[in-house]
């Protein structure tokens, strides 16, 4: 199990990193030093400067002139939807060709895929939050 302590000290020694060149210094995965980094930044331990896929981390107190900033390490919540659709009716969100998939969502907030204008999958509200906190966790909004 890596430690954050581990994990600072490697920034101390190697400077602004990636998580990749953290996790091969200590001989970890990438994804867990990453886990990791994303908390340490949060507690602001640490800063970060750059794109999501091109993200590199530092101490406070090292120099990352050249990287450009990071954006805001906020999650956004999910905007309330009204109810302007009946139950178990999609709402779409958008216009699209007939032969492309649509997300849509029910009065009741679960998603629903929509294929044709036919219902292709309905997701449960558990599901549904498990998709919007993977897409807000992956992708910047």
């Amino acid at each position: 199990m890596i430690a954050k302590e581990q994990i600072l000290a490697a920034l101390k020694k190697l400077g602004p990193s990636s998580p990749t060149a953290v996790a091969n210094s200590l001989g970890a995965e990438p994804s867990a030093v990453g886990y990791h980094l994303r908390n340490m930044l949060a507690a602001k331990t640490i800063k970060a400067a750059g794109t999501t896929n091109n993200r590199v981390y530092a101490l406070p107190d090292q120099d990352m002139q050249g990287v450009k900033s990071a954006p805001p390490q906020q999650r956004k919540k999910p905007a309330k939807r009204g109810n302007g659709a009946r139950a178990g009716t999609p709402r779409a969100r958008s216009a699209a060709p007939a032969d492309s998939f649509l997300p849509a969502y029910t009065a009741d907030d679960r998603m629903v895929i929509v294929h044709q204008g036919e219902a292709a999958q309905i997701f449960s509200a558990e599901q549904t939050q498990a998709i919007a906190d993977l897409l807000l966790d992956h992708f910047e909004v």
